[in-house]
């Protein structure tokens, strides 16, 4: 299933950093990184959000990755690369903001993805 990622604004939040939209999601992803001493990490996380310009992700982590650092994902056989822009500590581990290195126009493959967009709230 291929998922197209359109601009079409912020949802409104004062705390929002992404100009586009954002789709919720669940799903897995691998994620590596090189920490500042050039150890290698490799951990899961789950996939929480994503827009044409960054990723949320939710990670339990020992010691988390610095604001900077570049982080490679593989999503359902998709590779993305970018760098941590916020890391924030939650009850359930560390809610971690990616931006991509490269706009994201298109995911394939992921499952329960919601575009609340799309639903009548009102």
């Amino acid at each position: 299933m291929s998922k197209t990622l359109t601009p079409v604004g912020s949802l409104g939040s004062e705390s929002e950093r992404r100009a586009e939209r954002r789709l919720l999601c669940s799903n897995l992803v691998q994620v590596s990184w090189a920490a500042a001493d050039g150890a290698r990490h490799a951990e899961f996380g789950v996939l929480e959000d994503l827009s044409t310009s960054g990723f949320g992700l939710s990670m339990h982590f020992d010691a988390p990755p610095e604001c900077g650092t570049e982080l490679s994902i593989l999503a359902n056989r998709q590779r993305f690369a970018g760098r941590v822009v916020q890391c924030t500590c939650r009850e359930d581990g560390y809610l971690v903001g990616l931006e991509l290195d490269e706009p994201c126009e298109q995911v394939d493959g992921l499952e329960h993805v919601l575009d609340l967009t799309l639903l009548d709230l009102g």
